[in-house]
Order: structure tokens, then C-alpha cells, then sequence
């Protein structure tokens, strides 16, 4: 499952700490279902990504990765 160069409508449904600065994000999208990605940097102060991703937050999503867990 590739996410490829097209952006995909989602949103978050929850948020879980995972390391010092980033998140991991249980989001559902419209093409792929319900999946992981982690945000990296995503909880540092200056973050722009900080207050975007919150539960039931309307985005558009592009990830990478080959494993379970997206980044």
C-alpha cells in the first residue's frame, strides 16, 4: 500500500506520544481505510503540524513506507 504522489482525504482519529517528538496517528482515509503513520517532529514546539493534528481533523495525507507502521 503506497500512498504515491496523490494525496489522500483523511482524518485523524487518535494520537499517541511515540518518542521525544514525534506521534504516531491512527488515521482512516477514503481510498485506504484505517492504518498508523507517525509524524515525526510532529511534538516539538515550533511544530507547524502541532495543532493540525488533532482527533476528527479533516486533512490531506501523503506517507511512505513499507512496513506496518507509515511514516
Amino acid at each position: 500500500m503506497s500512498a504515491g504522489a496523490s494525496p489522500d482525504r483523511a482524518y485523524v482519529l487518535h494520537t499517541y506520544p511515540y518518542r521525544e517528538t514525534s506521534l504516531i496517528l491512527q488515521v482512516w482515509t477514503e481510498l485506504h481505510g484505517r492504518f498508523g503513520v507517525v509524524a515525526k517532529g510532529a511534538r516539538r514546539p515550533r511544530s507547524a503540524a502541532r495543532g493540525v493534528l488533532v482527533p476528527f481533523q479533516p486533512l490531506s495525507l501523503t506517507w511512505f513506507g513499507r512496513g506496518e507502521l507509515k511514516t
